[in-house]
């Protein structure tokens, strides 16, 4: 049985010693600074570089599991000793402190992104070098979560059955390996996240695992709020009587050798579209952030909670105040930040929702002209089972009117009903970012989320620049079903046409979000349309046709760059995609196959060309 294991080792490492790095491919590959016109779309496709079977995986998978399962793997190794799992005993009264980060900043391996990306220089807060490895797709990550059964079973409780509760952190004991430096992070906060995805986790007896969850980690947790009282849990410390309250208090994740200017949080997702690849978020955040738009960063990790094997996961940066520190100055990152998503027009109206589509016509005034509190716009407070569809995230809470900038944006939008296009082509540059849109409709539509903003009014976020009159940017947010993973209902993402007029993951129903028809969906081109009286602005529509043209001809946005970035990530984590949880009914993907990606690629290409 050992020469058997010996060999199943040596086929492994012969079929992984060719898959190519991202960075090996960049040296060869540069990308085109001039705006390639129509004609080159074609030259582009049939140019392109076909990956063989040899080289990635088919849906039949070719790195079978009992290959996997016979290599050794670091992640099944059983809980350190030196590791003090958490636990609820004496909580409110002990303040531990972290063992010490000795790493100085020449200890971490910095090296050029893939995608050509740099932090502007006059950025509010640069990013440390160990942030840059972390999001590094080189890099080997590896996070194991300890904690008392108690301490998952509330986090189940109140993330799954009492919603009430649902953003409570609970504390846990967090290692991570990256690329063998070690990190020990004690009463890190961790909570359930996700609308659909919260389940119960734990079996009702045991309390052991039974189910992968996405969750929230919070590395700032102080516990000192009154509402954890509700489980006896608030912590005995103030800021004037603790130094420990304020180390925790400015504890940063991946931050400098004073462990600052890190991140506060990160979100951990697990692979329920089920993506094959298992790199279709890090490559799609990527796309975006290599095309001049605000994004956030995504890798992949192995996990372990307890001694239980979780496979490989994927690590999302969050978008907050944190995420806008490292693009804009510190006038522009204090700017107003909204995530918007499916709300309730009115409180007590639980049968009725609508979609993000920014009408105006969904926000609810009282007689006064105020605002209606608890409705579709406002901040989000699960204590009191308030939800909205437009949730501030970051706003001036002493304004009389917080809330303006979104309203006005929205008003905007109404407006521009009955106007000339030149009125308003001059009321949509007061407000929001232009080229910015455009390119995110652009690469949007390239990258067929079905959950999107134009698809289905979802999964966005709207940031207000202060640097420039507050004019609104979009920010692309939860892409798990991109590249045509298909959810209920959702149809081939790959043949809808760069103009289309219906939101694709909501029954087909006409666009209601005016930006779309004032810039690219031309009304007199649909003689069954009588919606918005709105001209589209052919300039818009012809930028936006640029746009595709530019990113249809970036080599990172081929067939073959996503096998690279999928080869990069299998080289790493191959041997260690098992998970203890897999049966089945219920499996945690392993790297098998980027066939559905790489297809919608290619169709969404040809799909584009006769109008482009």
């Amino acid at each position: 049985m050992k020469n058997r294991k010996f060999l199943l080792l040596i086929v492994l490492m012969m079929l992984l010693s060719s898959c190519t790095t991202i960075s090996e491919v960049l040296s060869s590959t540069t990308r085109s600074s001039d705006s390639p016109t129509s004609d080159s779309v074609s030259d582009t496709e049939s140019s392109e570089e076909k990956v063989t079977s040899e080289e990635v995986p088919s849906s039949e998978e070719e790195l079978s599991s009992e290959v996997l399962s016979s290599v050794s793997d670091p992640s099944s190794e059983e809980t350190p000793s030196d590791i003090t799992p958490a636990d609820l005993t004496n909580f409110k009264t002990t303040y531990p402190l972290d063992p010490e980060i000795t790493y100085t900043d020449e200890d971490y391996i910095v090296r050029p992104f893939p995608n050509g990306f740099t932090y502007p220089l006059d950025a509010s807060v640069a990013p440390t070098n160990a942030y840059l490895e972390f999001w590094h797709p080189e890099t080997e990550l590896n996070m194991r979560i300890v904690a008392s059964k108690e301490v998952f079973n509330l986090i189940e409780q109140n993330g799954y059955h009492n919603p009430r509760f649902a953003d409570c952190y609970f504390p846990v004991t967090l290692e991570v390996l990256m690329n063998g430096k070690r990190f020990i992070y004690y009463e890190v906060g961790m909570r359930m996240k996700g609308n659909t995805s919260r389940t119960e986790f734990l079996d009702p007896d045991t309390k052991e695992f039974t189910k992968s969850i996405s969750f929230k980690l919070s590395f700032n947790e102080l516990w000192d709020e009154a509402i954890y009282d509700n489980f006896n849990l608030r912590k005995q410390w103030t800021k004037a009587l603790n130094p420990e309250w304020k180390v925790r208090d400015d504890r940063t994740f991946m931050g400098d050798t004073n462990n600052k200017y890190g991140m506060k949080k990160i979100d951990i997702k697990w692979n329920k579209s089920p993506d094959p690849s298992l790199v279709m978020q890090p490559f799609v955040f990527s796309l975006f952030q290599r095309n001049g738009l605000i994004s956030q960063n995504s890798t992949l990790s192995t996990l372990k909670m307890n001694d239980t094997r979780f496979g490989v996961v994927t690590v999302n940066e969050p978008i907050n105040k944190h995420l806008l520190r490292r693009y804009f100055d510190k006038k522009g990152a204090a700017g107003e930040l909204y995530k918007v998503g499916w709300g309730k027009p009115e409180p007590d109206n639980h049968g009725y929702w609508v979609k993000g589509s920014l009408r105006y016509e969904d926000l609810r005034f009282d007689s006064e002209g105020k605002l209606i509190n608890h409705a579709i716009l406002g901040e989000e407070d699960k204590y009191n089972y308030y939800e909205p569809g437009y949730d501030a995230k970051e706003f001036d809470d002493t304004s009389p009117n917080p809330f303006l900038k979104m309203i006005d944006l929205m008003k905007m939008l109404k407006d521009l009903e009955g106007k000339s296009v030149l009125e308003s082509k001059e009321l949509l540059e007061a407000k929001i970012d232009m080229p910015s849109f455009l390119r995110y409709a652009a690469l949007s539509y390239l990258t067929g989320n079905p959950d999107d903003m134009r698809n289905n009014g979802n999964n966005y976020y709207i940031f207000f620049n202060p640097n420039e009159g507050n004019k609104a940017y979009f920010i692309p947010y939860d892409y798990d079903w991109s590249l045509n993973i298909k959810g209920a209902g959702v149809g081939d993402m790959s043949g809808i046409y760069p103009f289309h007029s219906k939101h694709e993951g909501d029954n087909r129903c006409w666009q209601e979000n005016r930006l779309y028809w004032a810039t690219i969906i031309n009304k007199d081109e649909y003689s069954d349309y009588y919606g918005y009286d709105i001209k589209m602005n052919t300039e818009y529509r012809n930028i936006y046709i640029e746009f595709l043209r530019e990113f249809i001809n970036d080599p990172q946005y081929s067939d073959t760059y996503y096998n690279e970035v999928f080869n990069t990530y299998r080289t790493t984590y191959g041997n260690k995609t098992m998970s203890d949880l897999d049966t089945s009914d219920y499996k945690v993907s392993p790297f098998t196959s980027t066939e559905i990606m790489t297809s919608f690629i290619n169709n969404i290409k040809n799909t584009a060309a006769p109008y482009i």
